[in-house]
């Protein structure tokens, strides 16, 4: 039975004409139609290029979680394997290797401690030795259990049969956004940014190190992804857009990052009038009266979500998702093996 939650959306489905086929399982889901509507539906296959992604990721929680739990199982059948092995109880096994392994904490280790916690014990030295003894001596336990597990794992010849999940390579859609480069390069970098972030803007250095070496080679395309955090960060993106309709986005979209996080409407208006834009033009475009401008970035938000996007920068290198900053040599490292891998197709 559908629970409140889904009820509410089948109504929802419901009360706009379309019909909802709810037994996706059992289904050979390639063949399989989630959405059907009079004349059309829309496919499994079809949610799959977007989906991808975060498909990925709940794949290797999945997978980390069941290797986590896995583990802690392991650990439980080979201290008792062993235990069974040497006639003894796991109780008495471990004590009995803890105690010939056990290491009495040095006062040099200890004072070391107490430097690093201080304030966390609250007591002078003297006083909070008995303490640090007791964290030492838990720590040193914790790490021998650890210890004798491994040569367990060794002895008992474990392997592992599940596999981690490969990440995939993304079919990003540049549509018609603002790019720089080759329009026929075969290495497609697709960049979500946001003109507030701070993150984003180190990474324009690296961005503007990379047109200066490759711009011939690959094509780069910017998308729009403002967080709502960033106040001003929506209306620079629809500024730089305004710029773009006058052929400089890129120039306007530099200036922007030089800026920030210093972003107002006499900001944007200087900045347009360093560039020499048709200032009316321009300040019409600004006020977007229409809310195209708004819908086109509004666009590439949503398909970024869709994708998985968690934040920016994000970039993506023929479909290989690359999360957060990057140095810029790590970026052409990329950047040079996607290029020696398609001249190799």
């Amino acid at each position: 039975m559908p629970n409140p939650i889904q009820k509410w959306i089948l109504g929802i489905l419901a009360a706009t004409g379309i019909i909802f086929s709810v037994p996706l399982f059992g289904q050979d889901p390639e063949s399989a139609d989630i959405l059907e509507f009079k004349g059309g539906s829309v496919t499994y296959l079809e949610t799959e290029p977007i989906l991808k992604y975060r498909m990925y990721t709940l794949r290797q929680n999945e997978y980390e979680m069941r290797y986590e739990v896995a583990v802690r199982l392991l650990k439980k059948k080979l201290f008792a394997a062993e235990a069974s092995a040497l006639g003894v109880s796991v109780e008495k096994m471990l004590d009995n290797y803890i105690r010939e392994h056990y290491k009495k904490p040095s006062e040099e280790v200890m004072k070391d401690y107490y430097k690093m916690y201080s304030s966390e014990l609250g007591m002078p030295y003297e006083k909070a030795v008995p303490v640090i003894r007791r964290e030492l001596d838990l720590i040193q336990k914790k790490e021998l259990m650890h210890e004798y597990f491994k040569t367990l794992v060794e002895k008992y010849d474990v392997h592992l049969n599940m596999e981690s999940p490969v990440e995939p390579r993304m079919d990003i859609d540049p549509e018609d956004d603002p790019y720089w480069g080759n329009n026929d390069a075969r290495v497609v970098v697709v960049e979500f940014s946001d003109f507030e972030c701070q993150y984003c803007r180190k990474n324009q250095t690296i961005v503007r190190q990379i047109e200066a070496e490759y711009k011939n080679k690959i094509k780069w395309v910017f998308k729009d992804f403002p967080l709502s955090v960033h106040r001003q960060s929506l209306k620079a993106h629809i500024a730089a857009a305004c710029a773009g309709e006058q052929g400089k986005y890129f120039p306007y979209h530099r200036k922007l990052y030089d800026a920030a996080p210093d972003l107002s409407d006499a900001v944007f208006m200087k900045i347009a009038k360093d560039k020499k834009l048709n200032i009316p033009q321009f300040q019409k475009c600004l006020e977007d009266p229409d809310n195209k401008k708004l819908q086109e970035i509004s666009n590439d938000i949503e398909y970024g979500r869709l994708i998985g996007l968690r934040g920016t920068p994000t970039l993506f290198v023929n479909g290989k998702i690359i999360p957060g900053m990057i140095s810029h040599e790590d970026l052409k490292k990329i950047i040079d093996e996607e290029l020696e891998h398609t001249e190799k197709k």
